[in-house]
């Protein structure tokens, strides 16, 4: 199984990138794509 649009807490999802790996290789998924909105809000500049 594989999901191509996956989001992470830097964009409008609710786990960090290496949560969201941990939990598709627990659950089985062969791939996941994170495709996480571009946000320059939580850019520090």
């Amino acid at each position: 199984m594989i999901d191509l649009h996956t989001h992470t807490l830097f964009s409008d999802g609710e786990l960090l990138p290496s949560e969201l790996v941990y939990r598709a290789k627990v659950n089985g998924y062969s791939a996941i794509c994170l495709a996480d909105h571009a946000d320059i809000s939580i850019m520090d500049f």
